[in-house]
């Protein structure tokens, strides 16, 4: 299975003979399909159990190929490393709820977690000045994680204007119709790229246009 290209950060995670994918799961026809997690992997320790998870599967397929002796096409090596990275995802990461905020920081992610370790811990505890103690520092996370969480959202917010800003500024009407909807929490729709006559994408908005 030399065709992988692994890296642990997030950017690159998904990235294979410079094809960069979206980890969509497979779903019956007719169905919405479900978005894997993949901003749990700006916590550590999650993408340490993706990289593992993906490491022994890769791993497994690669003592498989030598044991049949068989040389796969290219087409059947790449469905292999796309079910596989999708397999392992699934389980390391599982599937991305509504509620989840993707300008949420690898360090608030953090936060987050340390925050169910101690909700966890204060639910579990039965002597009364253990579970007092347990309550304290469950409450002061929370305030961590939710000052933590005011300024990621100050920050992608800022992000945004800037790139609205410089979109403006290139007559890109569509980017900055993207970005408004992204602030007020609404989806945006992915529209098939507008083509000239020799098939070549029209980035500019007024190139869109007179197309």
């Amino acid at each position: 299975m030399g065709l992988l290209h692994f890296n642990q950060t997030t950017n690159q995670l998904f990235h294979c003979n410079g094809v960069t994918w979206k980890p969509w799961a497979p779903t019956d026809q007719g169905q919405h399909r479900r978005r894997l997690d993949i901003n749990k992997l700006k916590c550590p320790n999650n993408n340490k159990e993706f990289a593992l998870e993906l490491r022994n599967r890769f791993s497994a397929l690669g003592s498989l190929d030598d044991s049949t002796n068989e040389d796969p096409d290219i087409n059947t090596k790449w469905e292999t490393i796309k079910t596989t990275n999708i397999e392992s995802a699934t389980k390391a990461l599982g599937y991305r709820e509504k509620s989840n905020k993707e300008w949420l920081t690898s360090g608030t992610c953090q936060k987050i977690e340390q925050r169910k370790q101690l909700k966890a811990k204060m639910l579990n505890t039965k002597s009364l000045r253990l579970q007092k103690q347990a309550q304290e520092a469950y409450e002061n996370k929370d305030k961590e994680v939710r000052k933590s969480a005011r300024s990621d959202k100050r920050a992608f917010v800022e992000m945004l204007a800037c790139k609205a800003e410089w979109a403006a500024a290139r007559g890109e009407m569509t980017v900055i119709y993207k970005i408004t909807k992204q602030l007020c929490g609404k989806k945006t729709s992915q529209s098939a790229p507008v083509k000239d006559k020799g098939w070549n994408n029209l980035l500019i908005e007024n190139e869109q246009v007179a197309r």
